[in-house]
Order: C-alpha cells, then sequence, then structure tokens
C-alpha cells in the first residue's frame, strides 16, 4: 500500500482537520521520518471540533492509502487509522479496553459522513525498543477479541506507505 493524498482529502473531514504528520508524529514523541507535507486527518482534533463534552478516545490519525504503483489510477481505496505510542515507556500498562474503545469510536468517527472504505488493519506505533514487547502484549491482553492489530515502528510504518 502506499499513501495517497487525493484520497486523504477525498475524506470530509480533511478539510477542517488535516495536518502534517511530521507535526503529529513529533508531538507524539516520535522522529517524524515521513516525506513533508503528507497532509493526514487529526482524529484527536475532529473529536474535539464534535463539540460534546463528554468526549471519546480516538486513534491519533487518518489517511488514504491505495494499492502501492497505482496511484495514476488508485486501487483499492481506502482510510488507514493508526495510533501513536512513543511515549510508552511499559507495554504493560496497555488496556485491551482502552484499544478496542479507541478503534471503535474511530470507526464511528471517520464513518460519518463517509462512504468509502475502512482498512481493516488497525496500525499502533511504538518506539523501536518496545515494539516487539508491545506486539507480544497486546496479542496476549486482546486474546482474539480485536483482529488486524499491527505493532510497528515509525520507520516500519514508513515504509510501509511512502512511495
Amino acid at each position: 500500500m502506499e499513501y495517497s493524498n487525493k484520497i486523504t482529502f477525498e475524506h470530509p473531514l480533511s478539510n477542517t482537520y488535516s495536518k502534517d504528520i511530521n507535526i503529529l508524529v513529533k508531538t507524539d514523541g516520535g522522529q517524524g521520518r515521513f516525506i513533508p507535507n503528507t497532509m493526514v486527518i487529526s482524529l484527536d482534533d475532529a473529536e474535539k471540533g464534535v463539540g460534546k463534552s463528554n468526549r471519546s478516545k480516538t486513534m491519533d490519525i487518518a489517511l488514504g492509502v491505495i494499492n502501492r504503483g497505482t496511484s495514476k489510477n488508485p486501487k483499492n481505496k481506502r482510510i488507514l487509522l493508526c495510533e501513536f505510542r512513543f511515549n510508552y515507556k511499559n507495554p504493560k500498562n496497555i488496556s485491551a479496553t482502552e484499544i478496542k474503545d479507541k478503534i471503535d469510536y474511530s470507526k464511528k468517527l471517520v464513518r460519518k459522513d463517509y462512504d468509502g472504505v475502512i482498512d481493516s488493519n488497525m496500525y499502533f506505533l511504538f518506539n523501536v525498543n518496545i515494539d516487539a514487547q508491545a506486539r507480544s502484549i497486546i496479542n496476549r491482553k486482546m486474546s482474539g477479541r480485536v483482529k488486524n492489530i499491527i505493532i510497528t515502528t515509525e520507520r516500519g510504518f514508513k515504509e510501509l506507505i511512502n512511495r
């Protein structure tokens, strides 16, 4: 798959809540390794924009992706959801309920006024020094309750989506 600016901006939330992924990654403790001006939808900002006093927890970003090499004639257009966990020091503190709730509410938020496809995989990005431990702990804690959770690093995600 590869990132698609066009697909990202086809989503209704992008008009108000788009930001450069590198700014959001750095804010959450990452390094910001992505191609400059890779625009994504800030789901945290979108949730604040809903205006309700009792906010739900969301994944950090949504972005448009397509099959790799199909940018001239995009194939398999979809929105991908991603959570940054760069500041986690101890993955044992991860809550299965929190993960499930973030995924469920993010899908609901992204689905509003959007009839396109949401990717079935959910990406959680950790620092390289704890990603293997986080993968093991999340797989054990989730035990089949939420499938398609992909644990990776910032570099791994960059390689996955950048052309």
